[in-house]
Parts: structure tokens; C-alpha cells; sequence
């Protein structure tokens, strides 16, 4: 999980070079990027299942447990962008 989150800083640092062309393209991009790596890591864990229909399923606990480490190495990789995504938003809106 921690090569997620430096992978999320890796390409986080690599797009900050477009906030010198476009700032506004630059604050789309992380948000579209951080809010949609956490909303696809909430659909591989079942976050948005009933509970109901969580545990009727077919998958045995080993799948369960990959899919699990999955959506949370996506929500790692997710994270900085939401994280500066929200700061940058505070400080446009206040400043």
C-alpha cells in the first residue's frame, strides 16, 4: 500500500507541471482522478452493495480478501489527489 500512495504523489508531481499552463485543468484533473479512484475502490469492495447482498454472494474468502486489497490499494493511489484536490479547493474559495 505504501507503493500506492508514492505512486499517487509520482504522477501527483508529474501533473503539477500543467498547474503552470492551467490551473483550473490542473485542480479538474486531480479531482476527476482522487474522487474517481475513491468511488471505483468503493464499488470493488462492495461498498455501495446492500448488506444484504454482500453476504449471499458466491465468492469464496480468498477472492473477497484480493478484491479487498485491491480497492484499497486504489483508494491509496487516490488519496493525495483528494487530499490536495480539497486543500487547493479551501484555499480558492477563502482566498
Amino acid at each position: 500500500m505504501r507503493k500506492s500512495i508514492l505512486y499517487g504523489f509520482a504522477v501527483l508531481l508529474l501533473l503539477s507541471i500543467t498547474s503552470f499552463f492551467n490551473f483550473s485543468l490542473y485542480l479538474s484533473i486531480i479531482s476527476i482522478i482522487g474522487f474517481g479512484s475513491v468511488f471505483i475502490s468503493g464499488l470493488i469492495v462492495g461498498a455501495f452493495v446492500r448488506e444484504r447482498d454482500l453476504y449471499s454472494s458466491t465468492k469464496s474468502s480468498n477472492r473477497e480478501r484480493k478484491d479487498r486489497k485491491i480497492g484499497l490499494r486504489i483508494a491509496a493511489f487516490g488519496l493525495p489527489f483528494v487530499i490536495t484536490s480539497i486543500i487547493l479547493f479551501v484555499f480558492i474559495h477563502n482566498g
